[in-house]
């Protein structure tokens, strides 16, 4: 089978868990699967660079990144116009397929990660070759369950979205609560959705060992941006620093568009000697760090379904999260959900955490990690579904 891959956005501009996936697609068997990206530049990265220097490398390039055969195309992004960004995107991806066709055989079928907007292309290529194609969809906005998700569906979207979706041969949502956005364009019981969630390589993060240390550490991963909550988290810290009697520690791994304010609020806060910001780091880095932590917090005001979540889990560690986070990834025996925007609720469950940690059980939430989000059964549940659109490519129009 052959497979072609289309993200709506790729390293280096974030989804290395795109990449991840697709390594273990190819352990389980599917070799001959590729990477078609087209990848934007923004005006300021071009009058940086250098107007000629940034145009000669507009042109196709094709590459092997991380061991994926990887076809890239640069277009121009345009601060504040969507529809004509849309657009370039999308004639980007026709020009990469165009250019893939003249070298290989047509795909089986194209796996989109997320309709916004690589699902544009893989539904014009649809309309002129009879290629079926698999949509993945990641975007928390779809979830509507903060206000600023509206804000992120525009009502143009609808005409793009309900062709995209309509014309999709097997949908993937990679939890739940992402249907109560996609319903107007898909319905609920359509028999092409599959639930799958994302997945880690659980075999890279480990328990950490049992030893004295001096603090309790609570930790947390994500973008450093409004969206994840951090101004909450911080705030709910300093209501458990006043209070406990214990010496415990926040770690916040992430770089982001609020990490000085963030930094700012820490510092008026009086968390200076208890707050450490690790910045942005590598995915070992971030095993590492989660290993040697005791709990991990994730404060997030929006969420499809969070990677480093899982990641905690596969360490073992208990968890407070807000009910961004889906209920189906967040038994009891895990930790704790509480509402968003919450700052005396999250401050509650962290001091329970605290108080009652060893009443959980790490092995059990590890064991929950791997037997539910490792990636190899993660992949082969994608296969199945690849399996079955080749050869039975359902289709709602």
């Amino acid at each position: 089978m052959r497979v072609l891959v289309f993200p709506s956005w790729y390293p280096p501009d974030g989804g290395s868990f795109f990449v991840e996936q697709i390594q273990a697609l190819q352990k389980i068997g599917i070799k001959d699967i590729s990477v078609l990206y087209a990848e934007p530049v923004g005006l300021r990265k071009i009058f940086s660079n250098g107007f000629k220097s940034t145009i000669r490398k507009f042109r196709i390039e094709r590459n092997e990144e991380f061991g994926i055969i990887t076809i890239r195309k640069k277009y121009y992004q345009l601060p504040k116009f969507q529809l004509v960004n849309l657009y370039l995107q999308t004639k980007a991806f026709l020009c990469l397929f165009d250019q893939f066709q003249k070298d290989n055989r047509m795909p089986d079928v194209i796996h989109v990660h997320s309709a916004v907007w690589a699902g544009w292309a893989a539904y014009k290529i649809k309309q002129r070759y009879e290629i079926p194609y698999v949509i993945t969809e990641h975007r928390g906005r779809f979830t509507l369950n903060h206000p600023s998700c509206r804000k992120k569906v525009k009502g143009w979207f609808s005409f793009f979205l309900t062709r995209i979706y309509g014309n999709a041969n097997r949908v993937i949502l990679v939890a739940r609560h992402l249907i109560n956005g996609l319903q107007k364009y898909i319905a609920p019981d359509d028999g092409r959705i599959a639930i799958i969630p994302n997945g880690v390589f659980t075999d890279r993060f480990s328990m950490k060992e049992e030893k004295k240390k001096e603090a309790f550490t609570f930790v947390s991963v994500g973008g450093l941006n409004f969206l994840k909550g951090y101004d909450v988290l911080l705030k709910a810290f300093e209501i458990l620093l006043n209070k406990s009697t214990a010496d415990i520690r926040l770690e916040i791994v992430g770089g982001g568009s609020e990490e000085r304010t963030l930094k700012e609020l820490s510092l008026s806060l009086g968390l200076q000697d208890h707050v450490f910001f690790w910045g942005s780091q590598s995915r070992e880095e971030v095993a590492s760090i989660l290993r040697n932590s005791d709990a991990f917090v994730l404060a997030t005001r929006l969420e499809a379904q969070p990677v480093c979540f899982i990641e905690a889990m596969s360490c073992g560690l208990p968890i407070v999260a807000t009910e961004a986070v889906p209920e189906e990834i967040c038994p009891e025996f895990v930790g704790f959900r509480v509402p968003v925007d919450s700052v005396n609720s999250i401050a509650s469950a962290m001091e329970d955490v605290l108080l009652n940690y060893r009443t959980f059980d790490n092995y059990k939430i590890r064991e929950f990690a791997i037997s539910s989000f490792d990636f190899l059964k993660v992949a082969g549940k994608i296969m199945q579904v690849y399996e079955q659109t080749f050869e039975n490519p359902l289709c709602g129009t």
